[in-house]
């Protein structure tokens, strides 16, 4: 349908706004033309227009082509101008709150010049009116058809103003007796109509029997009015502020303090501690619970309980590794501190050791203690180093059935040290028993060792069977000790053998009455002679 009458030669610059503007129940449209009319893209301005359509949305065509408002969204943002107070808007019907606290005020400018008006109030509201309205502040902007605006600010207040005076504390902490005195615009003189409720249970402006805390009043003023509102009762000030403890450094000391502070109580003060002491300041104190009264000249009462406390006592754990072997000094105690503030130092027998281990002890018994960073003392421990008993051998052998035959044994007996036992025979097999077996005559020699790793090493002599007859023939060797050479005698066609003590052989022959040994070092050796299987020995000495 036709919207206005045809304008000619006039050409839309944008899509028309169409929309019921003012709430009304009609619509408006707002639209766009371009001031040359001939050539609409020439950017030579445009006229915005508003219109009262009171008709349904139209749906005549664009000319030319469309342009879009300024944000892309078919609407056109414009600025208004200021024309002056009064311009727009000459008065204002106000209304506060019935009540306090209550949401039925209300706000209606009364508009002159020329409409329509449009009306963007603060709440986000674009009514001509605004009404629920709480207590506080609200402004409008009012803009009438010539594009003229006016801001307009308003300000609605309760009925009533509440207020208190003559707030003053309870003399001491606890006390009921703090005041306050309550004011209400509504209720101007004493012997007003108004009820008042305090919280307890006063119902007078003034109220002398408050509590430190909030408080509140109930007023119920004569046109029913209810409001509730609460003042704050300050504390009063206590008789001991605060505090300052030192507690007791060491473990059993007396060196703890405790001092009192009492800034806003009335001098002057006493204070009389539990265990008979006067004054704020105490000292040489040892660690427990001490108990205090204090009266100021208000006269107000406090009382305090403080705790002084100790480091726990120094203890030392101690673990001991004993010498291994006996005689060593390979000893070793490992200390373990507990209480105290660290770091710990160490005293030996009185000798500091800076580490918790104490190596290279040999036996015997130590006396330890710790001090600590503070200079705190432990008790003194002892602890005893000690050693297990010498590590001995005893070595006994069974003669072998003849010269060379491997029937002979050799038996290990140990005493001392620490057991297990390991053996370790120098024999051809290395036998690793306390027994050692399948012996030929000869030196044999065995290391034992226990699990500390301690070692022993002894020697033994496996003989032969000696026979009688060469015996009886009175045989004998001479001189001995020797330098080069040894005699035999009283034996004829006999094989002779020397060897070390180790068993290892050295020099063979027959039938020879005159022995050399001259290329030997001095020593002992082990001369064997024998004779139709029978056979004697003899220690030799070369010198």
């Amino acid at each position: 349908s036709q919207l206005v009458n045809n304008q000619s030669g006039l050409n839309l610059a944008s899509t028309p706004v169409i929309k019921d503007l003012d709430n009304d129940g009609d619509l408006e449209i707002v639209y766009i033309v371009k001031k040359d009319s001939l050539n609409p893209s020439a950017w030579t301005g445009f006229y915005v227009n508003r219109l009262d359509l009171g008709i349904n949305t139209p749906n005549s065509g664009v000319a030319w082509d469309g342009y879009l408002g300024n944000k892309d969204n078919g609407l056109y943002n414009y600025s208004p101008i200021f024309c002056g107070i009064g311009s727009v808007v000459n008065s204002s019907i106000v209304m506060d709150p019935s009540c306090n606290g209550f949401s039925d005020g209300l706000i209606t400018p009364e508009t002159n010049g020329t409409g329509p008006f449009t009306f963007m109030w603060s709440t986000g509201s674009i009514d001509s009116s605004i009404t629920n309205l709480p207590a506080g502040s609200y402004s409008v902007r009012v803009t009438n058809s010539q594009n003229c605006y006016e801001d307009v600010y308003y300000t609605l207040n309760d009925p009533f103003i509440i207020s208190f005076g003559n707030i003053a504390t309870p003399t001491c902490i606890g006390d009921t007796n703090g005041t306050a005195t309550l004011s209400s615009t509504g209720c101007p003189c004493m012997f007003s109509s108004c009820v008042f409720l305090w919280d307890n249970g006063i119902t007078t402006k003034p109220n002398t029997s408050l509590t430190e805390g909030w408080h509140s009043v109930t007023i119920t003023h004569t046109n029913g009015c209810v409001v509730v509102d609460s003042v704050l009762i300050p504390n009063s000030a206590p008789v001991i502020d605060s505090m300052i403890t030192i507690n007791v450094a060491c473990n059993g000391g007396q060196t703890g303090e405790v001092e009192l502070i009492s800034n806003n109580a009335l001098p002057p003060v006493s204070y009389t501690w539990q265990h008979g002491a006067v004054g704020e300041y105490l000292d040489s104190l040892s660690a427990g619970i001490y108990f205090v009264m204090a009266e100021d000249s208000r006269p107000c009462i406090d009382s305090m309980t403080i705790i002084v406390s100790e480091s726990d006592s120094i203890s030392n754990i101690i673990t001991v590794n004993d010498v291994n072997c006996y005689g060593n000094n390979d000893g070793q105690a490992t200390i373990n501190t507990s209480g105290g503030l660290g770091p710990h130092n160490y005293f030996i027998d009185s000798a500091m050791i800076n580490s918790n281990t104490i190596d290279s002890l040999s036996i015997g018994t130590y006396l330890l203690y710790s001090i600590d960073s503070l200079g705190c003392i432990s008790a003194t421990d002892s602890f005893t180093i000690v050693q297990p008993d010498v590590l001995s051998v005893g070595l006994t052998s069974t003669l072998s059935s003849g010269l060379n035959v491997p029937d002979g044994s050799a038996n290990a007996l140990v005493s001392g040290g620490t057991v297990p036992y390991s053996y370790i025979w120098n024999d051809p097999l290395m036998q690793s028993s306390s027994t050692a077996t399948n012996l030929i005559g000869g030196w044999y020699q065995v290391t034992v060792s226990d699990s500390n790793n301690c070692s022993v090493i002894d020697s033994i002599y496996v003989g032969a069977v000696s026979l009688g007859n060469i015996e009886d023939e009175d045989v004998f060797i001479y001189p001995n000790p020797t330098n080069n050479h040894i005699n035999v005698s009283g034996l004829d066609e006999f094989s002779f053998e020397i060897t070390d003590l180790k068993g290892r052989v050295l020099s063979t022959g027959r039938n020879s009455n005159i022995i050399s040994i001259e290329d030997f070092a001095n020593g002992i050796y082990v001369l064997s002679l024998e004779k139709k299987g029978f056979s004697k020995k003899f220690f030799v000495v070369k010198e």
